[in-house]
């Protein structure tokens, strides 16, 4: 008879490490925040009196909580934990045809997280989630008007990029990888856990699909840079186009949604996407025969 696949428990002390570290995080944020506040003269805890700060107000906030929540965590997690990092916390030179392969994937994958977030916006919010929603949007608005785009591409793209990267994929991903022995289940978990913990449940299924491009970007390229890379370019960009168009960035959140892309160009990107994928497991296969 088969052997059936044990899961591996113990390859989930790293996951139960981060929850640990980034409560802390959130200690340590709160603490601050209560600190700093009533010596700026905004309370940094109440959303109302953060938005009434304004800009800086809204970047200290982002910062502090970027840094404490995820790059640190996920930072101290890796470091701990060798068997997270083969290559270094970054990882390594990965080879160009496979690079390639795994850029265009991405790439691809843009057409459909915009059909998704398309689609996400067909289904009504309830109350409570709209009005988180709503408040994340103000917060997001706030930092976009500011114009300081250095600091946007900091706030927006560079720290999200290096802090979720090692937290959802580095951290949580690999661990999964080996608590299951099934990547394609890992990276699909991993992208589920990374679109929920932002509670911002309109854009959850472009979010997961987001989560997912980049899983296996960071599964088969094997180098936790080129996810990063991929996360800083479809934040960073998107920052800097909004900083450039202000008339847009009312926009945001708007009921009426974006335009649903043409079902030819989700087709295609659905059918290329799929193709690159099964190209890049036949590789991967080949490598490892």
């Amino acid at each position: 008879m088969p052997v059936k696949a044990r899961l591996n428990f113990v390859a989930l002390r790293p996951i139960v490490s981060l929850v640990l570290w980034m409560l802390v995080g959130l200690v340590l944020a709160g603490g601050i925040f209560s600190f700093l506040g009533p010596r700026i003269g905004v309370n940094l805890l109440d959303k109302d009196s953060l938005l009434n700060g304004g800009f800086w107000a809204v970047a200290l906030m982002v910062g502090i909580q970027q840094f404490l929540l995820f790059l640190l965590p996920g930072w101290t997690v890796l470091y701990v934990y060798p068997a997270l990092r083969p290559d270094g916390i970054l990882g390594a030179r990965v080879d160009g045809r496979r690079l390639g392969l795994v850029v265009v994937l991405f790439l691809v994958s843009l057409p459909l997280v915009s059909y998704l977030n398309w689609l996400n916006l067909q289904f009504p919010l309830a109350d409570q989630w709209q009005a988180l929603e709503e408040e994340a949007n103000r917060l997001i608005a706030t930092l976009l008007k500011g114009g300081n785009v250095p600091l946007l591409v900091l706030l927006i793209g560079l720290l999200p990029a290096l802090g979720e990267e090692m937290v959802f994929r580095g951290v949580i991903q690999r661990s999964l990888v080996h608590f299951t022995g099934r990547p394609h289940v890992a990276v699909w978990l991993a992208a589920a856990i990374f679109s929920g913990i932002h509670m911002q449940f309109a854009g959850f299924l472009p979010r997961l699909f987001l989560g997912a491009a980049l899983g296996y970007a960071y599964h088969y390229s094997g180098a936790l840079w080129v996810s990063v890379l991929l996360h800083f370019f479809f934040n960073g960009v998107q920052a800097v186009y909004m900083a450039m168009h202000p008339d847009m960035i009312d926009q945001i959140g708007a009921a009426s949604g974006p335009d649903r892309p043409p079902a030819l160009t989700v087709l295609g990107a659905a059918a290329v996407f799929i193709l690159v994928l099964i190209r890049l497991e036949k590789h991967t296969g080949q490598e490892s025969a």
